[in-house]
């Protein structure tokens, strides 16, 4: 009862008393701040299952880069929202996380695909490791998503983000990236890795001007 009394303050004034707080500590708006964070990530679970629920359910069929569109422009607001949650809520409140985690995983492993494919492996290195960077760079496609700090968010770096959360979930969300054949593609890139040409010779420079003009192609 004491506790209560120096958080809430005599007659309910929402405060304590300097003498109590050290310096005047308004506890109320500790709590008002954390019922606000929790409203916006509400609100933000909200608008991914609409959004996921129109790219599984489209007014009108959609094409494979318009499908691929729509889940880069989720991967920011699922990162906003899971990164400030346990994992626990992956399942209890995103009932449909098992297909985005599949989606998800597929299209990680597509774009993996895409940049190997017909490519010599520092070529191939190059550009996966482009794609993956945090800003900028986003190799073969070039998805990238602006940030709220500015700039712009690598779409494989928001991949890797969504995964990295989604690999904390239970044991099916792992299930389910493994039949993506997810696990089996990183190993490859990390194989791919030891190819990588060091950052300051002919041959990166070579490699980057390859991979930049295969996209643009």
């Amino acid at each position: 009862m004491n506790i209560m009394r120096k958080w809430w303050g005599v007659g309910g004034s929402g405060e304590m008393d300097e003498g109590d707080s050290g310096g005047g500590f308004y506890p109320s708006n500790v709590l008002r701040n954390s019922l606000e964070q929790q409203q916006h990530l509400a609100l933000g679970l909200m608008h991914l299952k609409k959004l996921f629920s129109e790219l599984l359910y489209p007014s009108h069929p959609l094409s494979e880069d318009e499908r691929e569109d729509k889940l880069y422009n989720m991967l920011p607001l699922f990162c906003k929202v899971f990164s400030a949650s346990p994992s626990t809520d992956l399942q209890e409140k995103f009932g449909d996380v098992l297909l985005f985690t599949q989606h998800v995983s597929k299209l990680m492993v597509t774009e993996i695909r895409r940049r190997a494919s017909n490519q010599s492996t520092a070529a191939a290195s190059c550009a996966i490791a482009r794609f993956l960077e945090v800003d900028g760079g986003g190799g073969l496609g070039g998805n990238d998503i602006p940030a709220e700090g500015g700039g712009t968010n690598s779409g494989g770096w928001l991949l890797l983000n969504a995964l990295n959360l989604l690999a904390d979930g239970p044991p099916q969300i792992i299930e389910v990236m493994t039949g993506s054949s997810l696990p089996s593609t990183l190993v490859k890139c990390l194989y791919l890795f030891f190819d990588l040409p060091d950052p300051d010779s002919a041959e990166s420079e070579y490699c980057c001007n390859t991979s930049s003009s295969t996209a643009a192609a």
